[in-house]
């Protein structure tokens, strides 16, 4: 089997190996101490954004002096002005991973647009339950509209909806704010005041953008254990 690349990037792709077992260690023994939930998203963010990073950075073409070859073999190279990194392994297990390195490749695209194509259609999905939605009472609209001036929110949409069971926040330039139906009779005032809040807190903070480029990225280490 042939890696044929820098060994910037070999060194890269064996981080990416050993990343998985230092990763576990760190973030057990962080986590245990550390209490603030905003603090441990924020670490997480951090991991993924270092995970896929690494990950991409395999597919990027780079040159070295000459070629550089790692090769899984039973038997020592000719000599060769080129360099070559060296496993010694039996002849069957040599054969079994050249084997394995294209099936490898074949699954992981077939689950990488598998796993693409369901976000896709939740995507969809959601968009059909938008179209459904109902337009707020004036009055539930003027509570809205006079929360988002408070957050200074400029473009957000309230609507109400029978699909779902709990309040939520989709979507980041043009947001839209969805509550259920079957909550609102359950509400005086000041209780859909401040369900409001925290869906136009979601909005002011980008939540649903993040939450989605983290999806994203999941998906493309998908099979990485942390992640």
């Amino acid at each position: 089997m042939w890696f044929d690349g820098s060994l910037a990037g070999l060194s890269i792709w064996i981080t990416y190996c050993v990343q998985v077992v230092f990763a576990y260690l760190t973030t057990l023994c962080i986590c245990s101490f550390i209490q603030n939930p905003r603090t441990r998203v924020r670490m997480w963010g951090c991991f993924l954004s270092v995970t896929i990073a690494a990950w991409l950075l395999l597919w990027v073409p780079s040159r070295a002096a000459g070629p550089v070859h790692f090769v899984l073999s039973s038997s020592s190279l000719p000599p060769s002005s080129h360099l070559h990194l060296t496993l010694p392994v039996k002849t069957a297990w040599a054969s079994y991973v050249a084997n394995l390195a294209p099936t490898a490749w074949r699954v992981y695209v077939v689950l990488l647009l598998a796993s693409l194509l369901h976000l896709l259609l939740k995507s969809l999905q959601l968009r059909s339950v938008l179209r459904r939605t109902q337009p707020p009472s004036p009055e539930m609209e003027l509570v809205f509209r006079r929360l988002c001036l408070q957050l200074g929110i400029g473009h957000s949409e309230l609507g109400l909806a029978s699909e779902i069971r709990s309040p939520a926040t989709c979507y980041w330039l043009r947001s839209h704010v969805l509550l259920p139906l079957e909550l609102i009779p359950h509400l005086d005032r000041d209780q859909l005041a401040d369900v409001l809040r925290h869906e136009l807190t979601h909005v002011k903070q980008h939540d649903y953008l993040w939450d989605r480029l983290a999806a994203l990225g999941c998906r493309l280490v998908f099979f990485h254990p942390l992640v």
